[in-house]
């Protein structure tokens, strides 16, 4: 697992110097290369942690999600090579995310929710909610238009807002005592401050500066490898 680890850091690295130079199908192929090796950690992560007594459903759900994230990175990238192809790049990555994100969801909710606390689930739809309304009332103060995006941008800022919410709300109601959810959770926070970033670089004027790009895939695969690494924990 941390041999994968390394060589994802290693391959990151590669893929950060070949897109600040230039935006190609070879930092696409690196970036997807890159994203491999951190699927490979939770492959592994969740392995290690399977036994006859403990085969957990989340695993599946959480690698699935990773690979939907992987298809992510593919598209999101090929929108930069290919200009003209912008908007369908654009919604495929978004749509390809969100399902990742629910695939997160669903297997968290599978595994740790106990059934008859439905404040739970209630208190993490009323925070994604009244986040979404956060982002489009801070588009003009954060200087982002939104414009033909601004329907798919809401529709994934709630899935991510509700997954970091929902992660978050199961560990408190397992006491935080539940290493895997801490770290999904944690992880969320990552990917909401990578997409924030994100955000400006998409929808902003003149953000794709060199800094914002390594802030934006740092913090990115930092939620990536936490949440891939939250699966060495499962049944603890």
């Amino acid at each position: 697992m941390y041999f994968f680890l390394v060589l994802g850091i290693i391959t990151l690295v590669f893929y950060l110097k070949e897109k600040i130079n230039n935006y190609s199908v070879k930092a696409c192929a690196i970036k997807s290369l890159a994203s491999v090796f951190f699927i490979a950690v939770g492959v592994s992560g969740w392995y290690s942690s399977l036994s006859p007594n403990n085969i957990s459903i989340l695993g599946a759900f959480v690698v699935l999600g990773l690979l939907f994230g992987l298809l992510g990175d593919i598209w999101l990238d090929l929108k930069y090579v290919f200009p003209q192809e912008d908007k369908i790049f654009t919604y495929l990555g978004f749509i390809v995310f969100g399902i990742g994100h629910i695939l997160y969801i669903t297997g968290m909710n599978i595994e740790f929710y106990i059934p008859g606390n439905i404040l739970y689930l209630i208190i993490p739809l009323l925070v994604a909610t009244i986040s979404v309304a956060g982002v489009l009332l801070l588009e003009k103060p954060m200087k982002v238009n939104y414009g033909k995006f601004k329907a798919i941008v809401i529709a994934y800022s709630f899935i991510l807002f509700l997954m970091t919410a929902m992660s978050g709300s199961l560990a408190i109601m397992h006491s935080f005592k539940n290493i895997t959810l801490n770290l999904i959770f944690i992880g969320g926070i990552f990917f909401i401050a990578s997409d924030l970033v994100l955000s400006g670089i998409y929808f902003g004027e003149n953000n794709e500066k060199p800094i914002n790009i390594i802030f934006n895939i740092s913090l990115y695969y930092t939620a990536q490898f936490l949440i891939a690494f939250s699966l060495v924990f499962l049944g603890v």
